[in-house]
């Protein structure tokens, strides 16, 4: 997919503070028709609880969302068991997409910026 319009990607950040909007998209195979289903991911922090509790490693967690459905996974590999099971191979084609998000970054840039002045 392509940015199209007034062009303000800008290459003064480095390649890892990017971010991208994802999703996959559904294209049923009898008709055509294509359903557009948003992927998110969060890490899950826990926080020592009890004294003798041991510590656990974040948890990465990837999240698909369809009308009255959500699938979650900590792996691509298991998302797309789980989406298979949903969209078979024979009936669907299941796509990951991405595209950069200028507008997230934008915002992600000001809110550091207002977060500089505030501690200064």
């Amino acid at each position: 997919m392509s940015h199209r319009g007034k062009k303000t990607q800008t290459n003064d950040q480095p390649k890892g503070e990017h971010c991208f909007r994802h999703w996959v998209e559904s294209r049923d195979l009898r008709d055509d028709s294509v359903r557009t289903l948003p992927v998110t991911a969060y890490q899950n922090i826990f926080f020592g609880g009890k004294k003798n509790t041991p510590e656990r490693p974040p948890e990465q967690v990837i999240r698909v969302e369809d009308v009255g459905r959500v699938w979650e996974a900590p792996n691509l590999e298991d998302l797309s068991r789980q989406l298979r099971e949903q969209y078979s191979d024979g009936a669907f084609q299941r796509t990951l997409k991405r595209e950069r998000d200028f507008k997230t970054e934008e915002r992600r840039r000001t809110a550091l910026n207002e977060l500089i002045q505030i501690l200064a």
